[in-house]
């Protein structure tokens, strides 16, 4: 027991420990210089589209490529997209695409944004292609909606988020703001990151509140055969954690403002603990890390992170690479 305590800890002060690089953000500027956006022609690409523009301004973005990748050119992929171009049947069904999105941006947007954009329209298997241009454009972030209902493209939120070179935004279905920003902590560099971020965001807009969420790790289940495993046991893996964001929010100016809970790994699945924490606070961003520290096993891709998108239906998510 006083191993797995020590252990523990030891990867906890660690992750203080570490160079606050990302710590010193005192600006917004070239952090997604180049955002590409994926709209499918669905009811969604307006909420897309919103979210865009503020975090293009935001982020001070340089420019926005509006990409629409349809698997065939010649089957109609949305009813709705196409019942509403017969007027301009006569173009091309790229061109009438392209004024779709356009419409779109137009009746979204009440005034230029700050930043150049651009409509692309691709023909292709929307995920290849995704991926492909993604690299081609260079982009810094990809903004992809998540629907409840997932089509028949195989372009799921989920999927991206996993092999996407770079850093991801999920937009869900319900619409939300940046008020109310959820940062899961680990003190992995990756999670530290996303701490500056959240602090970078909330000194451009005072009224975004912030809570730092740590999942205080259990440990084994044999552990609990042993007589000595009790209160004061897990008392001394939160203490651990205290004195460790006290630490780290000692670096950090205005991390008074900072809200921190700590809850126990009761599922020994942080990313149920999160999902559930996140859905009944009402927040309406989580913004965390691809990676974390992989002996912990939390916040590393394809476990908590990939449990939060795949369960996620009400929330934004900021995958930052």
């Amino acid at each position: 027991m006083d191993c797995f305590i020590l252990k523990t800890a030891i990867l906890i002060d660690l992750g203080v420990k570490l160079t606050l690089t990302y710590l010193n953000i005192t600006t917004m500027k070239n952090i997604f210089p180049v955002i590409l956006a994926a709209l499918d022609l669905s009811m969604q690409d307006k909420q897309i589209l919103k979210v865009l523009k503020t975090v293009g301004e935001l982020f001070a973005t340089e420019k926005a490529y509006l990409f629409h990748i349809s698997p065939d050119f010649s089957v109609p992929e949305n009813l709705e997209a196409t019942y509403h171009n017969l007027f301009n049947a006569t173009l091309p069904i790229d061109e009438r695409m392209r004024e779709d999105i356009l419409k779109q941006v137009e009746e979204t947007w009440e005034n230029y944004p700050s930043f150049a954009y651009s409509v692309e329209i691709r023909e292709g298997k929307p995920y290849q292609k995704l991926i492909h241009w993604l690299n081609i454009k260079e982009a810094d972030l990809l903004v992809i909606g998540q629907k409840k209902q997932p089509g028949k493209s195989g372009l799921t939120a989920k999927r991206v988020a996993r092999t996407a070179p770079t850093s991801v935004l999920i937009i869900p279905e319900k619409e939300r703001t940046f008020k109310w920003i959820l940062v899961p902590m680990d003190f992995s560099e990756h999670s530290k990151k996303a701490l500056s971020m959240a602090i970078a965001l909330q000194a451009k807009k005072p009224d975004i509140s912030i809570t730092a969420l740590h999942i205080v790790e259990q440990p084994p289940a044999d552990f609990y055969n042993q007589a000595l495993v009790d209160s004061s046991f897990r008392e001394a893996l939160r203490e651990a954690a205290n004195k460790s964001f006290e630490k780290l929010f000692a670096t950090i100016p205005g991390a008074e403002r900072i809200r921190l809970e700590l809850i126990d790994n009761h599922y020994h699945n942080p990313g149920i603990h999160i999902h559930e924490f996140a859905k009944n606070g009402e927040y309406d961003l989580i913004l965390m890390g691809a990676q974390g520290h992989s002996m912990l096993k939390s916040m590393l891709f394809g476990s908590v992170t990939e449990a939060i998108v795949d369960k996620n239906e009400d929330q934004l998510v900021l995958i930052l690479r």
